[in-house]
């Protein structure tokens, strides 16, 4: 994709950098972090995760960007607000669920079937990746699939304790309501308790991955 232009908007302001060298910028009620990395690197945040500075947004879409090159990429991480609530909270019970099929883009690099030996750069200074045996110049990223599942219950009560509050994410498993999964597809990444009085919201959420998750970093 194209490099973002910082700046063009005067409501936009560089807020500061933290200690990755993450660059975060705000533009009315949207924080975008970028920062550069090698290629290849996993992303350690995920889709729904808070803004470490504003717990008021969280992290909508991930987005990588080939430059600067020389085997480095740009991340950009984009926190806005959530969904707003559409009602009053629902009856205990009550179970509902959400699905975000977005795609991103990712380096050529990063494709099952690129062939790096095969790869150059023509004279004109044209890179020519090959994917599956086929020239594709100037092609410099593709899409992928990177879809979320969110489950919400609404419960009578929670014992919060370390155990409970950790239970299962970081680990591969199938989306509880989600059906026909390919379990090693899924990661569960975040699991949120909220307590308002007596109803308590539990939202679990999961992220598929296309070549499934690692089961070396993954249990």
């Amino acid at each position: 994709m194209a490099a973002t232009v910082i700046g063009n908007n005067l409501s936009t302001r560089v807020e500061r950098k933290d200690s990755k060298r993450k660059t975060r910028t705000i533009s009315g009620n949207t924080a975008t972090y970028r920062y550069t990395q090698a290629v290849g690197t996993a992303v350690s945040e995920s889709i729904g995760d808070e803004d470490p500075a504003d717990s008021t947004i969280i992290l909508r879409s991930i987005n990588f960007d080939p430059n600067p090159g020389g085997g480095y990429e740009t991340v950009e991480l984009v926190y806005e607000p959530p969904n707003p609530p559409t009602g009053p909270t629902p009856p205990v019970g009550t179970i509902t669920y959400e699905a975000d099929a977005n795609a991103i883009e990712i380096p050529i690099q990063q494709h099952p079937d690129y062939d790096e030996a095969a790869s150059k750069t023509d004279k004109n200074g044209v890179f020519i990746p090959v994917v599956a045996g086929e020239e594709m110049p100037g092609v410099e990223s593709y899409l992928v699939p990177q879809p979320t599942f969110l489950r919400v219950e609404i419960l009578s009560s929670f014992t919060f304790t370390e155990a409970a509050i950790i239970s299962g994410v970081g680990t591969r498993c199938a989306p509880t309501g989600l059906g026909s999964p390919t379990t090693d597809a899924w990661l569960k990444t975040r699991l949120s308790i909220r307590k308002n009085g007596n109803v308590v919201e539990k939202s679990e959420t999961w992220q598929f991955a296309s070549r499934g998750w690692n089961a070396k970093l993954y249990p």
